[in-house]
């Protein structure tokens, strides 16, 4: 919309976190905005996570999960013999469902989780940061949301398709390479932060 677009254009800078914002952003105000990634990589949020006592579990933060992913998952489960633990979210198929959580106590599920599997966006990013094994289910909804994060960090083949089930469940994330990447993806919003922040900080001494 025009208001949209006239307030947009008087911020000094624009960053976005995913190719299909850029392209709004480009279309409408004829710029190339900066692609970084979300604050929640930039930023140790796993510091804070709050103990959890659950062990030996599989985590689902996720809704509407397709047929066939929950069947996979609870074969998993069996074979494994682990509990399935529902976040944030009720699935009636769960042993467990923990719908009334605090942001920190989330993230407890995510450090002592041995499997997670997920289709939100911050699902998979606590899923990265907590080093663990995940599978992603993409929606037409947020397919968007994912790109480019999960080429840059190596991790697109932990989107679920018909063919490739057995792979993610029996093949583990190197997160000795991940690491790295994610270490330079970081570097990405440190620098625009610190880039901002110091031009910001000149313009008000400025006299």
């Amino acid at each position: 919309p025009p208001h949209m677009k006239k307030s947009l254009r008087e911020l000094k800078s624009i960053s976005v976190r995913d190719l299909n914002s850029f392209a709004i952003i480009k279309r409408n105000l004829g710029i190339e905005p900066a692609i970084v990634p979300d604050p929640t990589i930039v930023y140790d949020v796993l510091s804070h996570a709050s103990p959890c006592k659950h062990r030996d579990y599989i985590l689902v933060y996720a809704t509407d999960l397709s047929k066939d992913i929950i069947g996979h998952v609870k074969k998993y489960a069996n074979r494994t013999r682990k509990n399935i633990i529902s976040i944030g979210y009720k699935n009636n198929w769960a042993d467990q469902n923990i719908t009334n959580l605090m942001p920190f106590e989330l993230l407890g599920y995510y450090q002592n989780a041995d499997f997670v599997v997920t289709n939100l966006f911050h699902g998979t990013i606590f899923s990265i940061l907590a080093e663990k094994q995940f599978m992603l289910q993409l929606s037409p909804y947020r397919i968007n949301k994912f790109s480019p994060m999960l080429e840059l960090l190596g991790l697109k083949n932990r989107v679920y398709t018909p063919s490739n089930e057995a792979d993610i469940f029996n093949h583990a994330i190197d997160y000795v390479i991940v690491r790295d990447q994610l270490k330079k993806y970081r570097l990405v919003g440190l620098e625009y932060i610190g880039k901002h922040l110091t031009n910001y900080k000149r313009s008000q001494e400025s006299p």
